[in-house]
């Protein structure tokens, strides 16, 4: 549904998939901002992707009513690295 993204997630990326699973699930907002006790218009600035900051404990709940969730993982180079060019090479 949403993908593997393959760059640096920031607000502005993050809210409006919010706002789609949010929709999604035929939730409003007022409802998703009652259950993660944040206000309705910070909800709505951040679907629109126009919140500057919000702190992770208050996204970690927005993202808990809709039932998703952050994943960490190592950053991958989107150019080959000399090692994987010979790996390929040596496939041959």
């Amino acid at each position: 549904m949403f993908g593997k993204l393959n760059y640096m997630l920031t607000l502005s990326v993050i809210g409006p998939k919010l706002a789609e699973r949010r929709k999604q699930l035929g939730m409003s907002q007022e409802l998703i901002a009652r259950r993660s006790l944040i206000g309705r218009t910070t909800l709505a600035t951040l679907e629109t992707g126009n919140l500057g900051e919000m702190g992770f404990s208050k996204l970690n709940r927005v993202l808990s009513v809709l039932n998703m969730e952050l994943k960490l993982q190592e950053k991958r180079s989107a150019r080959p690295t000399l090692e994987d060019l010979l790996e390929d090479e040596g496939d041959d």
